[in-house]
């Protein structure tokens, strides 16, 4: 009989029990995830716990409301009193540096938020100031690599519905934060001019004409002082240029005054490029378009048509130079079909029942600066980098009598 004790007859050591699985949390209400946003929120604000903070949104949000949870805090944010709106800072770049939520949650959210600024800064004009100011925060806290998100990749995400379309105010408060963080952080000038022109590249926002659209008289002068006023004046470094070319076409000045006129200014100026059409065409058109011109036709053909046909030995701009034409006025078309009380054509078009599409692209037409082909070519496109623009679908709404008059002036 084996003794007490011997190897026999010792009962093996019971393991010690596991913990139980932690339950992600299930999909909540709206108003669910509201509420806990807005008891997070306001329980961080007064004792900016950041452990507490971090075990109740594990245990009590979960990944699976993540989307509505940071939606819904950026909102709170919003609502609270301009004097503690700043300590969403601290609030929203905890949740990314502890990586609470995907980064395509975050994503979303913010993308909804931006969409719909223009509402927002109805009721609220400094909201898109303290918006500009979380994005910069996120930005800056390099921790966005999950999902294969940069920094950058992330601000380009989070803004691409509103590429194209971004107000010039609040972009320049975007990139102003960004550049007092990264200073704040200890980075050399250098450096933050680099990320900040990266971030404007990925904007994809030209703030001349997105200013003219505003006021072509004055709007030039507005978006100087407002580069001044952010300490910014690098991001538009052909600002002389743009001047005297609204200037020129303001005066209905001719393709060859307004060539001399350039070649005076920056005589290396590159106006072969796709980028110089672009701003030509567009500055024309934003203000003809605005300021309700007559005959703008033949106003195109006789200044910005001439001028290119003078960059481009006689002949129409090459073809891919004429798809970053029509990508460049497809947003500023986009922007007049979604107002509800457009700039007045003038009586002549309206006479016509003709829309701010259709008188567009007669003049790029009549003008030569695009071809039928690149027109076509256009119309078919359905390709992301298109599509990324912008207000596609409007805009073909807008043109869809041109279209037709097109075709029936081919067979006619």
């Amino acid at each position: 009989m084996p003794e007490s004790g011997s190897a026999d007859t010792r009962r093996a050591a019971r393991a010690p029990a596991a913990p139980p699985a932690s339950k992600e949390p299930e999909l909540k209400s709206d108003e669910e995830v509201r509420k806990k946003a807005r008891s997070l929120m306001t329980e961080y604000w007064e004792s900016f716990d950041e452990k507490e903070l971090k075990e109740c949104v594990v245990e009590e949000v979960g990944s699976a409301n993540g989307v509505k949870f940071i939606e819904f805090s950026v909102r709170e944010a919003l609502n609270a009193k301009i004097s503690v709106r700043d300590k969403g800072v601290p609030y929203f770049k905890l949740l990314v540096n502890e990586k609470l939520f995907p980064v395509q949650s975050i994503i979303t959210a913010f993308t909804t938020i931006v969409a719909e600024l223009d509402n927002i800064t109805v009721d609220d004009p400094r909201a898109a100031e303290f918006v500009a100011r979380y994005l910069a925060a996120l930005y800056t806290t390099g921790k966005l690599g999950a999902d294969g998100k940069t920094g950058l990749e992330f601000l380009n995400s989070a803004l691409s519905h509103a590429m194209g379309k971004i107000p010039v105010k609040f972009m320049l408060a975007l990139l102003s934060e960004i550049t007092k963080m990264l200073k704040e952080e200890g980075e050399e000038e250098e450096s933050i001019k680099k990320k900040v022109l990266e971030v404007f590249k990925a904007g994809n926002i030209d703030m001349t004409v997105s200013i003219l659209t505003f006021n072509s008289m004055r709007g030039i002068s507005i978006l100087e002082d407002m580069l001044k006023e952010y300490s910014l004046e690098y991001l538009v470094p052909s600002m002389k240029t743009d001047k005297k070319l609204i200037s020129d076409i303001l005066q209905d000045a001719t393709g060859q005054t307004m060539l001399d006129n350039l070649k005076a200014l920056d005589e290396n100026l590159d106006m072969k490029c796709s980028e110089f059409a672009a701003k030509v065409v567009t500055c024309a058109l934003a203000i003809y378009l605005y300021d309700g011109s007559e005959k703008i036709s033949e106003k195109m053909t006789a200044g910005a048509g001439a001028l290119l046909k003078l960059v481009h030995n006689g002949e129409s701009p090459p073809s891919d130079t004429q798809m970053s034409v029509l990508l460049a006025i497809q947003p500023i078309l986009y922007e007049l079909s979604k107002n509800p009380f457009p700039p007045p054509l003038h009586d002549d078009y309206v006479n016509q029942k003709l829309t701010h599409g259709y008188v567009a692209f007669d003049a790029l037409y009549e003008s030569e600066v695009v071809e039928e082909d690149t027109f076509m070519k256009w119309k078919a496109d359905d390709s992301e980098k298109v599509m990324k623009v912008g207000g596609k679908p409007e805009v073909l709404l807008m043109t869809a009598s041109w279209f037709t008059w097109l075709a029936t002036a081919e067979t006619a």
